[in-house]
């Protein structure tokens, strides 16, 4: 029941930033050690931004979180 999580290369994470026109502070916060970061076994420093797919009946969306401490 946990959403996919993907962690973005420094390119795909500035895409995004610019894509929206805003910078890393402006994204919502994931902490390091979150569990969904385990469960797909992401391995991600301070500052990555993780791509979190939601998937429904008609749609898929995708959130941005910004890894913290």
């Amino acid at each position: 029941m946990v959403p996919e999580h993907i962690l973005l290369t420094d390119e795909e994470a500035e895409k995004v930033l610019t894509k929206y026109n805003i910078t890393r502070d402006n994204l919502p916060k994931i902490k390091k050690k979150d569990p969904g970061l385990d469960i797909f076994d992401i391995k991600a420093e301070e500052g990555n931004v993780i791509q979190i797919k939601r998937k429904e009946e008609t749609a898929q969306y995708s959130y941005y979180r910004v890894v913290v401490k």
